[in-house]
């Protein structure tokens, strides 16, 4: 059958110790819709065992009370199909794992990521057409070089390469890229790399490398870079993604006058990121160190120490949990994050100055949204930053932007930033 929670419901999860799933659901389980949220308190032994159809809606959040839970957190087997869903008013959230249950959740999950377009133009230009900084939830279940990985191919989905089938709300459209929508063109994503030196001759001379090739980053996880390399993309790694919508209509999606972008929800789909991770750069990942090039090193002076990381989890983040060493551990990294405005086509920052609160500038804030990629910069040599389940902000997950006017799933948590 089908179940629905909605309307502010709390589902309160309370196994024992010989009921270790709370919930169970072999049907279609709504809890939350796209405009009412449900939340989800799970203690001590309480769990879902889905082997149906379950959704968690774009405003749901998921918290727990305490660290004592026992079993998997979620259980989706045997032909389970589980959806974290987002839209134009939240992204469903997972907050903190009890510390030390990186086997918190079993089977694969959908992740859904709402990018928001429109028609709004300011000096010509749709304001929406433009970069984000993304990262991914998920990971592929593979290791390379030690590192567990993640995959692009969500952005094309199982339309890559034939944008005349692709379905509008659920592709966006990429070039230079194969395994994308087309290979032709300047790439649309790109990585960075700090070592280099900065150089604006083309696209992919400086810092920004493009991804050129996807076809085997969701299996293998690995891609190919404008510089002719093979690579991988360790969890936590920033992507460059130059946001056009839906992945059709190319007479008008890349010649001007061009088309105004859609509304596009991607959905990436793997296993959930748990646990804790030291962030490394994709250039260097055997190392557990952050990219700074030193004093001495080339004439990369202007980005020295800059690495473009993200936001692991299904779930905002508190940079200021960095400040107090209880989320993140700083090692000769700076207490302030850069992030980038579409709108403004501008950085701005948030600096930590204690674990409450810090100094912002323009739509910048101490919270960094699921699925956003952002910068650090190191001080020095052997800078490195590790982020745990403690980092995670659940209560910060849906909170309203600015005036309320603006959805966060339309923007970034706690900013006025589009995502």
């Amino acid at each position: 059958g089908t179940f629905t929670a909605s309307g502010n419901t709390t589902l309160s999860l309370q196994g024992g110790t010989n009921v270790p799933h709370a919930l169970t659901n072999a049907g279609i389980f709504y809890a939350g819709t796209s405009s009412s949220n449900c939340n989800i308190e799970v203690d001590d032994y309480g769990s879902i065992d889905n082997s149906g159809t379950f959704y968690m809606g774009p405003t749901t959040l998921m918290y727990y009370y305490n660290d004592l839970a026992q079993y998997v957190i979620i259980n989706n087997q045997n032909g389970g199909t589980f959806t974290l869903q987002s839209n134009a008013n939240g992204s469903a959230s997972i907050g903190e794992v009890p510390q030390g249950r990186n086997n918190a959740f079993t089977g694969t999950f959908n992740v859904e990521r709402y990018f928001q377009g429109g028609t709004t133009k300011t000096s010509g230009r749709f304001v929406e057409r433009d970069y984000r900084i993304i990262s991914s939830p998920v990971n592929t279940a593979t290791t390379v070089d030690g590192n567990y990985v993640f995959g692009l191919n969500y952005i094309v989905g199982t339309t890559a390469g034939q944008t005349t089938a692709a379905n509008s709300t659920t592709n966006a459209f990429i070039t230079g890229c194969t395994g994308g929508s087309t290979s032709a063109g300047n790439p649309s994503v790109y990585l960075y790399d700090e070592s280099k030196t900065p150089n604006n001759n083309t696209f992919t001379d400086g810092n920004f490398l493009g991804i050129t090739n996807i076809t085997n980053s969701t299996t293998g996880g690995t891609i190919t870079a404008s510089d002719g390399g093979t690579y991988s993309m360790p969890v936590g790694t920033g992507v460059f993604f130059f946001f056009r919508g839906a992945a059709n209509q190319w007479s008008t999606r890349t010649h001007s006058p061009y088309i105004a972008p859609e509304n596009v929800t991607l959905t990436s789909t793997g296993n959930m990121n748990v646990g804790s991770y030291t962030f490394t750069d994709w250039y260097a990942p055997t190392l557990t160190t952050l990219g700074y090039s030193g004093s001495g090193a080339g004439t990369n002076f202007a980005v020295r120490g800059f690495n473009m990381i993200g936001n692991p989890y299904q779930c905002p983040i508190d940079w200021c949990t960095s400040f107090s060493g209880s989320g993140m551990v700083r090692t000769n990294i700076n207490p302030t994050i850069w992030v980038y405005d579409p709108v403004a086509e501008h950085y701005w920052t948030f600096q930590a100055t204690s674990a409450t609160g810090g100094i912002v500038t323009g739509n910048a804030s101490r919270y960094i949204a699921a699925g956003q990629g952002f910068f650090v910069q190191a001080s020095t040599t052997s800078p490195a930053l590790t982020i745990s389940e403690y980092a995670k902000s659940v209560l910060n997950a849906n909170a309203t932007v600015g005036t309320g006017a603006v959805p966060v799933a339309a923007q970034l948590t706690g900013s006025g930033l589009l995502m």
